[in-house]
């Protein structure tokens, strides 16, 4: 089935850079001022770039790739990376959880990845490395309010969290430790919600007990 965009073919990554960099009217590219100025990117077609900013200006851009596969070096790799990772910490939009990143497991250092769970259950997050690791996961309402304590505030508050957190560990029971950008260090220990379903032996117990009657 033929398809309707127009905005075929992908974008590489260094065309990105120099056309955001060049939008941003600076020499290198900052992160932090495309955040701040940036609204969104619009592609209408291929080869085409819509900056759509913050003050309310549409910059059309008009590119030409002259990517080779011998500029992947493993340098520019480490800076695509560590980009992304800042941007996923700090960014502003909804496709990222401001604890993306930012929690990591105190058993093993892996990160703790944002697990959800049929049936509207609660949300969970867990250590990346799953059963290869013993920590434990955290709910993430519980996540939330355990930082909002350490914070000093009475609820979660993403945008002040952003801006004062460096990293939480987490994976021990019933602790979280908190690093602030400050350099202050809080651990916290909290009691976990206790779950609403019954343990899975339990409920084998009660169904060999109904097959008994």
């Amino acid at each position: 089935m033929p398809s309707n965009c127009g905005a075929k073919g992908s974008i590489p990554h260094a065309v990105l850079v120099k056309e955001s960099t060049e939008v941003l009217g600076l020499d290198d590219f900052d992160e932090q001022a495309f955040l701040d100025q940036v609204e969104k990117i619009v592609v209408p077609e291929y080869h085409v770039m819509v900056f759509c900013m913050k003050n309310g200006q549409k910059l059309i851009r008009h590119w030409v790739s002259t990517a080779k596969k011998d500029c992947w070096t493993d340098e520019y790799k480490d800076r695509q990376r560590a980009w992304m990772k800042n941007y996923m910490a700090n960014g502003k939009g909804t496709r990222f959880s401001a604890f993306t990143t930012r929690v990591r497991c105190a058993l093993c250092g892996s990160s703790f990845r944002r697990c959800k769970t049929k049936h509207d259950r609660p949300v969970y997050w867990r250590c990346s490395k799953g059963g290869k690791c013993e920590s434990v996961s955290i709910r993430e309402d519980e996540l939330k309010r355990v930082v909002a304590e350490a914070m000093g505030l009475e609820t979660f508050d993403e945008d002040r969290f952003r801006e004062k957190v460096e990293s939480i560990e987490a994976g021990k029971p019933n602790c979280l430790t908190v690093h602030f950008k400050s350099g202050r260090t809080e651990e916290i220990s909290y009691t976990p919600t206790p779950s609403k379903r019954r343990p899975k032996a339990r409920r084998k117990e009660s169904r060999e007990k109904w097959q008994r009657q």
